[in-house]
């Protein structure tokens, strides 16, 4: 039996990597496997409350997405497991964030890079993906310089990395497109291209359906209204 758990959660955490789809059937089978595993098994229990608060967050019950998070997070202490830790941090976050608390999104990703920093160094594919989540909260607080100067070094490094997945990828494209739209809309495609290049390198579909929905937002933007409306039409953006 727990051998079968353990083959359960790596194939959960494969179709999170995947994006694949969360169904309401999935959060009910994590709920009774929580319930059946032992209050010190903390390896387990860290990474189920995190798939739970990740599915939470993916079906849009964003108010119930927290207190599993931090469960997760409580049991990647019990590990000593910074690591672990820190992407609790990243998910706490995105949820806030989707929930409009900017001040605290902030908050979280500020005391998440202190510590990337002094654990794992500024340069770090931590210190990348944390800068990502950071700019997207930046622009979001209008401070659109400051969002452009954290991308400048991450987003490079991002592709560069092995260490990415589907968020982190759209949170920093999403806030490098927008910066540009905002400072140099002439560079916006340029900016598309690569995350186009990326999702096809790791074969990433929406994050190329995204690339094409920030196609069209960019046509919009300059005016080219008639160019968007061919592309929505030609694109399957209605499964982005």
């Amino acid at each position: 039996p727990n051998l079968w758990t353990e083959v359960n959660l790596v194939g959960d955490i494969l179709a999170e990597y995947e994006k694949a789809p969360a169904q309401l059937e999935d959060v009910l089978a994590i709920k009774s496997l929580i319930c059946s595993m032992p209050s010190h098994d903390h390896l387990m229990l860290s990474n189920v409350y995190e798939s739970l608060g990740n599915k939470y967050c993916e079906c849009g019950w964003l108010e119930r997405a927290i207190e599993p998070i931090r469960r997760s997070r409580s049991h990647h202490q019990a590990l000593h497991s910074l690591y672990g830790e820190l992407f609790t941090r990243f998910l706490e976050a995105r949820v806030v964030l989707a929930q409009g608390r900017l001040d605290e999104a902030r908050t979280i990703l500020d005391e998440a890079a202190d510590s990337i920093h002094n654990a794992y160094g500024p340069s770090s594919d931590l210190a990348a993906n944390c800068a990502a989540h950071l700019a997207e909260v930046r622009f979001e607080q209008g401070d659109v310089t400051e969002a452009s100067e954290l991308l400048e070094w991450a987003l490079p490094h991002m592709e560069r990395s092995a260490d990415g997945w589907f968020e982190v990828y759209a949170s920093a494209f999403g806030a490098a497109i927008r910066c540009t739209l905002t400072i140099n809309p002439d560079d916006v495609h340029a900016v598309i291209a690569r995350m186009r290049d990326t999702a096809r390198r790791r074969h990433l579909k929406q994050l190329a359906l995204l690339g094409d929905i920030y196609e069209v937002e960019a046509l919009i933007y300059a005016g080219r209204f008639g160019e968007a409306r061919s592309i929505q039409r030609s694109k399957p953006l209605d499964r982005a």
